[in-house]
């Protein structure tokens, strides 16, 4: 296993950063998905669509139910960060190919089920109905 950083060198809208971006997507395994500015991040959402594995860093985020993170992401808690290259090595050891394969697959699964939209109705109703 290799670790592959890349620096984008900042967004700037452009068609060549868009290009450099979904090619360093496209190209690994496992997608950091650090949040942003806000408790969350765009990233998660982005690396699912691609087929990746999101990392993410637990700093409280509510997810959407409607997403089986635990099969789809790996998810490091905030107080264990400094262990993430370890936790990432052993979540590598533990699937053979084939089931990366099926992970890669549920990912692109999930993606489209987001795309419609219609997880946020049944969503909606459930908190409604609370």
């Amino acid at each position: 296993m290799t670790l592959d950083l890349t620096d984008t060198g900042g967004f700037t809208g452009r068609q060549d950063a868009k290009d450099r971006y979904a090619r360093a997507m496209l190209s690994t395994t496992y997608v950091l998905c650090p949040r942003g500015s806000e408790n969350f991040s765009f990233r998660q959402y982005e690396a699912l669509q691609a087929g990746r594995v999101p990392v993410i860093v637990d700093t409280d985020m509510v997810l959407p139910d409607a997403v089986p993170w635990k099969e789809v992401a790996v998810v490091v808690p905030y107080d264990r960060l400094d262990r993430i290259a370890d936790i990432i090595a052993e979540d590598y050891r533990r699937h053979d190919a084939a089931a990366f394969l099926h992970r890669q697959r549920r990912a692109l699964e999930v993606a489209e089920t987001l795309r419609d939209g219609q997880w946020l109705d049944r969503e909606l109703s459930r908190v409604l109905a609370a």
